[in-house]
């Protein structure tokens, strides 16, 4: 990673990461929606990167949250179909 993040960036990145939009993580840390799609556009800059989904990945990466690919629900969906 070139430029690190402030600590307002990388909760951001993280709520970004786990799916919410700029609407949504807007009301959890009481800043405009505005201000939210702009300091994404500066993560994605310092971190070189051009998608929602690359912050996401590269969130889940350096081990910022911990997503499992699967929940229980959806592994046992995933057992039905492939009998």
């Amino acid at each position: 990673m070139k430029r690190m993040l402030t600590e307002r960036e990388l909760e951001v990145a993280i709520y970004v990461a786990k799916g919410l939009t700029d609407a949504e993580i807007s009301k959890k840390i009481y800043i405009s929606p505005r201000r939210i799609s702009t300091i994404i556009n500066h993560i994605k800059e310092k971190w070189r990167i051009h998608s929602r989904v690359e912050l996401g990945i590269l969130v889940y990466h350096f081990g910022f949250i911990d997503a499992p690919l699967f929940s229980n629900k959806e592994s046992h969906l995933f057992e039905k179909i492939a009998q």
